[in-house]
């Protein structure tokens, strides 16, 4: 396993939820653009294969308290729980990328059909 789910921000909210190879690394490249000190609060490792559908399990389940892009207005233990519930939820999930990549394009070709039937 060398991906991570990590959470990244300053001591208090918002916090940023997203996926690396080296958080340290990820951390420093996210200072340069921000005022306050930014913290790795949590790591989890996670298979390279899946690091993607868990971030993405992961924004959707909070995507009410989502500021702008991976930026989410949560309490540090709330991020942190979110995380290990994905994981422990959907880890031993059969064929769980491709479950997750036919559940999106479905939604895509609905939208896409209803789009096609609304006038113009």
């Amino acid at each position: 396993m060398n991906h991570f789910v990590y959470v990244i921000g300053p001591a208090e909210p918002p916090i940023k939820i997203g996926i690396s190879k080296n958080c340290e690394k990820r951390v420093k490249s996210l200072q340069t653009g921000h005022s306050q000190k930014l913290l790795l609060h949590y790591a989890e490792p996670v298979s390279p294969e899946l690091a993607r559908v868990f971030e993405q399990i992961i924004h959707k389940n909070l995507r009410l308290q989502k500021t702008q892009g991976e930026w989410f207005n949560i309490p540090i233990e709330d991020a942190i729980m979110e995380i290990k519930w994905a994981i422990i939820r959907y880890s031993e999930e059969p064929n769980l990328k491709q479950q997750f990549k036919d559940r999106k394009s479905t939604r895509l070709n609905s939208s896409h059909s209803q789009q096609s039937r609304m006038p113009s």
